[in-house]
């Protein structure tokens, strides 16, 4: 069984020697970037729908809510 550290240190040896790796790493990354951005809006859009009972429900107020939903998709 490998180590923790030697399974790191391949995978940064191979990152370092493979550009295509490294490309796809970024490409990745961006992907995760792009679907919590995504997810962002999604929730805070539904939350702007909920009506007021529900929000009392959950224990927000609507000022918390107009403030949440005044945010970027990126915040």
């Amino acid at each position: 069984m490998m180590r923790k550290t030697q399974l790191i240190g391949q995978w940064s040896d191979a990152a370092r020697g493979s550009r295509s790796l490294n490309i796809r790493l970024y490409v990745v990354g961006l992907l995760f970037w792009i679907q919590k951005w995504r997810h962002n809006a999604k929730t805070r859009k539904q939350l702007a729908a909920l009506p007021e009972y529900l929000l009392r429900d959950i224990g927000l107020s609507e000022y918390q809510v107009r403030e949440e939903v005044k945010k970027k998709f990126w915040q």
